[in-house]
């Protein structure tokens, strides 16, 4: 059985209709166009026909379709091109399928039937667009949140967490309810600074781990990780992470942030993949087969190979996908994909530690940086970075470490610069003992040298005994 139309020949065996008329037609509404004119990787080179059996009837057998080039036509198209058949059926969904040159007709064998154009794939193009579609990601990272580099003060101790290598995460330290009402228990706030998925641990072991997702727009790329490693103790883009350490009240903590860099090539792949694919021509496919959840299923088990292997891997995998479009994409960008990813993600660390230093304020005071002194008298010294108004001259405001107890504010100084300094300022009063503020007088004496200022080096609070406010 052989059929001719505008150069196309369609060749099958006479099982092919079942006693049924096949039919050949060029005339194609607008709307029914196979590849869309935007699409940057399918260049249509041929008129499109459709094919159908009476009845709308698929065939029995396959069919063979051939395209004679048009005389003077080149045959090998553009660099690094590869001939295929575009197919749109009657439902909207698009497949393709790998031609071949004879000669000067190209040549491929359809399993169904439907509107047909013969164009060129280039593979090339496809992997700029996946790379177009990576590139953001990894180059993007989460705002530094506000509790960054902040430590926790207690009356006698002060905790900070050390940033991580390479700022991979963003570090917080925090203090929830606990057993030790003067210590609380700390807990450690990560919010991920990087494109990649990260496994948590900590030592010791964190008593409560409690994971927010917070950008939608990579909810897709966090889900394929997360299958992979099969636990939801991974932190991907966008998540935060707050660490519990309740039953630790005076131990050190360390933590560990892991990444496997080739989990991150098959969801990365997979997700760019998707990307790419879903909005083309192949969008009906794509949406039928989830791709990325099959890429997933098939590779992510292969974490142990190198990137190379993946990629071969890949290859060989897609072949039992189900769809021509599937197998023909992955199967000749899958490897040049890989190799663009190895070479990204060789920049970025594949761990990451944190750490909980504590410090008395004896050992922070012994630390205080030497005086700026600017030749005025100023009131004492700093005690550490919590201090307010100590070390200054005529302070409106003095407070050791910003508790209430040892707060005053709205000082009105009527003498500074002599002998003595006196002045009249309101102490804070505590919730829970409210009769202990209110207005109080201060004096401040003992002027000599103070970490090479001079300063008024006793202050005394309501006329009880100076408090050392030097040493």
């Amino acid at each position: 059985m052989e059929l001719t139309l505008n150069d196309f020949t369609i060749k099958g065996p006479s099982t092919v209709g079942q006693g049924s008329n096949l039919v050949v037609s060029d005339e194609i509404p607008a709307a029914q166009a196979v590849v869309p004119g935007d699409v940057s990787w399918l260049d249509p080179f041929s008129p499109t026909v459709q094919i159908t059996l009476d009845g709308d009837r698929q065939p029995g057998a396959p069919l063979r379709l051939e395209y004679r080039l048009p005389q003077g036509a080149s045959a090998s198209g553009p660099d690094g091109a590869v001939p295929v058949v575009v197919s749109r059926s009657a439902d909207g969904s698009v497949d393709m399928v790998e031609a071949r040159v004879e000669g000067d007709t190209m040549t491929a064998d359809l399993g169904h039937l439907s509107w047909d154009v013969f164009a060129w794939f280039k593979p090339e193009e496809v992997v700029r667009e996946l790379t177009e579609v990576v590139k953001p990601i990894l180059g993007t990272g989460s705002p530094k949140p506000d509790c960054v580099d902040k430590p926790l003060t207690y009356p006698n101790l002060i905790k900070t967490v050390a940033p991580v290598e390479g700022n991979v995460a963003w570090m917080c330290i925090y203090d929830t309810p606990g057993l030790n009402t003067t210590e609380p228990s700390t807990s450690i706030g990560i919010t991920i600074n990087s494109p990649f998925a990260w496994r948590l641990s900590a030592n010791p072991r964190a008593l409560k781990v409690v994971l927010t997702d917070t950008d939608s727009g990579n909810q897709s790329l966090r889900a394929l990780y997360r299958k992979m490693a099969d636990t939801d103790q991974v932190a991907g883009p966008g998540d935060t992470v707050q660490m519990n350490f309740g039953q630790y009240e005076q131990g050190p903590r360390t933590g560990t942030l892991t990444r496997n860099s080739k989990m991150d090539a098959i969801a990365l792949t997979a997700w760019a993949y998707e990307e790419v694919l879903q909005n083309g021509p192949f969008k009906g496919v794509f949406a039928a087969l989830d791709v990325g959840p099959e890429l997933v299923k098939c590779s992510g088990t292969r974490t142990d190979v190198g990137l190379g292997q993946w990629g071969a891997d890949l290859k060989s995998c897609a072949q039992g996908l189900g769809a021509a479009v599937v197998r023909l994409v992955i199967g000749k960008t899958g490897v040049a994909f890989g190799a663009y990813l190895s070479e990204a993600l060789s920049k970025t660390p594949t761990s990451a530690t944190w750490t909980i230093t504590s410090q008395t304020r004896t050992e922070q005071a012994n630390q205080a940086p030497t005086s700026t002194w600017d030749g005025t008298v100023v009131l004492g010294r700093a005690d550490d970075q919590y201090s307010v108004g100590y070390g200054t001259s005529k302070p409106e405001t003095v407070s050791l470490n910003s508790l209430c107890a040892n707060t005053i504010s709205n000082i009105d100084w009527s003498t500074w610069g002599g002998s003595e300094a006196k002045g009249r300022g309101q102490l804070c009063a505590p919730a829970g003992s409210p009769e202990s503020g209110g207005p109080v007088e201060l004096t401040a004496t003992d002027l000599g040298d103070c970490n090479g200022a001079s300063a008024y080096r006793k202050l005394l609070i309501g006329g009880k005994q100076g408090w050392d406010i030097c040493n």
